[in-house]
């Protein structure tokens, strides 16, 4: 798997733009392929969460692929220890009717969907 994390020996965060302060324990920077992946442990409600990762250059996370999920589970299971977290799909406009943050059309219907 092709990740990389703020704290491993293979740091690849000088990627990330600099802004993005590093060393904070609310903030976690990851690289996979050509992104910088921000976590922030904090929590908070999806619309609020929505406005901070707009407010620091970014969007949520959209997984639209299966090396993304994996990347994401890979993280979530090295820092992730608080209740849930968001990701950049939404049903706002229709109930059940899913898109990204994106704009890019989910799915309808039921939350089973997984990627396999």
């Amino acid at each position: 798997m092709n990740f990389y994390f703020e704290d491993g020996d293979d740091s690849m965060v000088y990627r990330c733009p600099s802004h993005l302060t590093r060393g904070l324990s609310s903030r976690y920077l990851a690289v996979h392929t050509d992104k910088c992946y921000m976590f922030v442990k904090d929590e908070k409600h999806w619309n609020d969460a929505n406005h901070y990762c707009q407010n620091h250059g970014g969007q949520l996370i959209t997984i639209t692929r299966k090396d993304i999920q994996h990347f994401v589970e890979g993280v979530l299971a090295k820092i992730w220890h608080n209740n849930g977290l968001w990701i950049g799909a939404h049903d706002r406009d229709r109930e059940m009717d899913w898109y990204w943050v994106t704009g890019e059309k989910l799915w309808s219907g039921s939350l089973n969907y997984v990627l396999n």
